[in-house]
């Protein structure tokens, strides 16, 4: 699909008047952002403590050579996934960026989203992020809605594979089959299916017919409750045309390597629990349908509280993990393993970003300091 007798547009410079809205884009990774999500995370976990927490589960456990080896295996698994974001946003970016500033950008926007109360909350951010790269405004929204797509196609994509070669076991250790799980499994769906339609949204006007889907973005924003949300919509429609134009001309190999990266990281992201539980817990079946099942539990945990209210899930991860992993984790031992995973996955893009965003954000004003300087 090409759109006829559309300008190219000039790469996206640092608007010098928009200090109003760099500010309220950085209050989004300020300090009590941070702090939220690590006094929810302790108030849960010392409820769990008083509740569930065994030491002689703890004493059980065999630390032997090899649960050091697999904790270490646990570690580069993340360390991978982080990688194959990395080159994921190479690929994206057609070479603007580095793979070493991919590397320090997945920081800040993974940092965005741990700060942000759902799973899908660190667009904003990113947005700014890819704009103050000097990423042009064409490039940031294909970007952006792009990586909704194939994020989404492989979410469900992954859940019907599931299903179909571990059955209904990955939404629960009680689940024998659907009907048994009651309206877990009909909230499940539905987070399913609402994650099916806005993906399905967006790719319908990447490669399809993006106007029809610009039409009904300004159709929303006539909808008197979505009325103080009308400038930001309308510019989403704009985008959905703007990134259908860029992505008709990207070859085949293209979109092979974007969604090659777009797998690997999302299977390594799911497999760190396996390792996890295969260091800490002796006797973890290692047949292929035991890990895929605990590499299914994990994909349920993550649909299930893509939706919540509190930054990067924090609490509600840590309370279904137990709940979830009942068959393979003894509940005394649970909360220790829920820790070392949230440490490796979550927390540890909070703490890195204290480190880096504030580096990023400094040198960000300093080159707008220099652009100053050489328009007066």
């Amino acid at each position: 699909m090409k759109l006829k007798n559309r300008k190219k547009e000039k790469p996206a410079d640092i608007d010098l008047h928009e200090d109003h809205h760099d500010h309220s884009v950085l209050k989004s990774v300020n300090k009590m952002k941070i702090v939220i999500p690590i006094l929810l995370g302790l108030l849960v976990v010392g409820y769990l403590m008083w509740k569930q927490f065994d030491f002689d589960e703890i004493r059980k456990i065999d630390w032997h050579f090899s649960v050091f080896i697999w904790s270490g295996i646990a570690v580069l698994v993340y360390v991978l996934r982080h990688l194959a974001l990395s080159w994921r946003l190479v690929l994206f970016s057609e070479n603007h960026f580095s793979f070493r500033k991919a590397i320090e950008v997945i920081f800040i926007w993974e940092f965005a989203s741990a700060v942000s109360p759902t799973s899908f909350g660190g667009t904003a951010v990113a947005t700014y992020i890819l704009a103050q790269e000097q990423i042009k405004s064409s490039k940031s929204i294909t970007i952006i809605l792009y990586s909704v797509v194939v994020d989404t196609a492989f979410l469900l994509l992954a859940v019907i594979l599931l299903f179909t070669f571990a059955g209904a076991s990955i939404v629960g250790p009680d689940a024998v089959n659907a009907r048994e799980m009651g309206n877990y499994i009909y909230s499940f769906i539905g987070i399913l299916v609402f994650m099916a339609a806005y993906g399905f949204f967006f790719f319908y006007g990447l490669f399809i017919n993006p106007k029809k889907i610009k039409q009904a973005i300004c159709y929303l924003s006539r909808i008197k409750w979505l009325a103080k949300y009308k400038d930001t919509l309308i510019q989403t429609g704009d985008g959905v045309i703007v990134a259908s134009h860029e992505l008709s001309h990207k070859k085949w190999n293209y979109h092979l390597n974007v969604l090659l990266a777009t797998a690997i990281a999302w299977i390594l992201r799911f497999s760190l629990i396996n390792f996890i539980i295969i260091a800490l817990i002796s006797g973890t079946g290692m047949d292929p349908y035991s890990q895929l099942v605990l590499f299914g539990r994990n994909v349920g945990i993550y649909v299930q509280t893509a939706f919540t209210p509190t930054p990067g899930a924090s609490g509600f991860s840590e309370i279904m993990f137990g709940g979830m992993y009942s068959d393979f984790v003894p509940i005394g031992v649970a909360l220790l393993i829920a820790l070392v995973w949230r440490m490796i996955s979550y927390y540890s893009y909070l703490f890195a970003g204290v480190i880096i965003v504030p580096n990023w954000i400094r040198k960000m004003m300093k080159r707008k300091k220099e652009i100053r300087k050489l328009k007066l």
